[in-house]
């Protein structure tokens, strides 16, 4: 069964969420060691240790449940505490982490989609708005530690690092969605062109291509033919049988015609070619090759050996005599319809037909 587009996106941004949570896991991991060794106060520690537990719990998460946006939700908010904190703890709007509230909306619209984004964004605006505004009481009770510039570049970095890294987890998932849907694109367009049964051109694909290649060459042949007593095979044997002759006719046509040669299923048991740069006599001669080649083969079925003959129409234009492919559809079925009358298993000409 094909797949919904929205459906591989949400695949596609599920397996954002997981990465989501080993990048943030990572980071958490970095500052809660570099916090530990540069002496900061254990309570920034502690708040990243948190973060980092809440990462490995929704990476657990997202093996468990199909359902990523809460998990997504989770990670960003565990991005967002560990920024929050120490910030209150740094001198809140003076804090050099701050530079990585720009970075919450963004993980949130790569893991999420563009409502989480504008969420989280609002948020952290809200966030960034209320410490400024608070900065003279945050400054009287949490101001621990002051910001440094070594402070200032590790965030930096950090901060950049981990915008590059959002920048290519969401690159990678459009790129996966683009070519999900232009596989599904080439699958549609495939089933559009293709008769599913014999898995030859069908009718559809044969009459567009048939009128472009009129209109461009100076001759071409046209070969309309149907099985001959197909109807028979049907009641004799069942559909099933007749399918396989249908199949197996396809194939013998199909390892016989030239690389350029067009051909098609037209309908029920009736198939049609055309042949490019052909004239009369060269198209006479390709369907008499094909009626013998088919008379002569056998096709292997459950019931046993079944042979077939076919019955041939044959019409042609050139540049002297423009026509259009309805035209020489018609002048090839009354050449077929005159094979029928004559006794089957022939070929005809529309020149002979009139």
């Amino acid at each position: 069964m094909e797949k919904n587009p929205s459906n591989s996106y949400q695949d596609a941004l599920a397996i954002t969420t997981r990465n989501g949570a080993k990048t943030a896991a990572v980071f958490h991991i970095f500052f809660v060691v570099l916090y530990a060794l540069s002496d900061y106060p254990f309570i920034i520690v502690g708040i990243n240790l948190f973060c980092l537990l809440i990462d490995l719990q929704s990476l657990l998460l997202t093996q468990k449940y199909d359902n990523h946006k809460p998990i997504a939700h989770l990670i960003t908010f565990s991005v967002y505490i560990s920024l929050l904190g120490p910030a209150l703890l740094g001198g809140g709007i003076s804090a050099s982490s701050l530079v990585w509230l720009a970075f919450v909306p963004v993980a949130a619209t790569i893991m999420v989609g563009r409502e989480a984004g504008i969420y989280w964004g609002m948020v952290s605006i809200g966030s960034a708005i209320g410490l400024y505004i608070m900065k003279e009481t945050i400054g009287l009770y949490f101001s621990l530690i002051p910001a440094t510039n070594f402070d200032r570049l590790i965030d930096i970095v950090t901060a950049t690092l981990a915008t590059t890294t959002a920048i290519w987890l969401s690159e990678n998932t459009k790129s996966r969605v683009l070519r999900q849907l232009e596989d599904a694109r080439a699958r549609l367009d495939h089933l559009a062109a293709i008769d599913s049964l014999t898995n030859t051109y069908n009718r559809r694909y044969f009459m567009e291509h048939a009128r472009h290649e009129i209109f461009q060459s100076p001759q071409a042949a046209l070969l309309l033919f149907d099985v001959d007593h197909f109807k028979e095979i049907n009641d004799e044997y069942g559909h099933d049988t007749g399918d396989q002759v249908l199949q197996d006719l396809c194939k013998v046509c199909q390892n016989n015609l030239r690389e350029n040669d067009l051909f098609a299923r037209f309908g029920g048991e009736e198939f049609i070619i055309l042949l490019p740069a052909t004239n009369l006599d060269k198209a006479q001669q390709i369907a008499e090759r094909l009626r013998e080649i088919v008379s002569h083969t056998s096709v292997m079925t459950k019931q046993g050996k079944i042979s077939i003959t076919i019955s041939i129409g044959v019409s042609t234009f050139s540049s002297l005599n423009k026509v259009s492919i309805e035209s020489l559809l018609v002048q090839a079925d009354r050449a077929m319809y005159q094979s029928k009358q004559a006794g089957r298993n022939r070929v005809t000409t529309w020149k002979n037909a009139q």
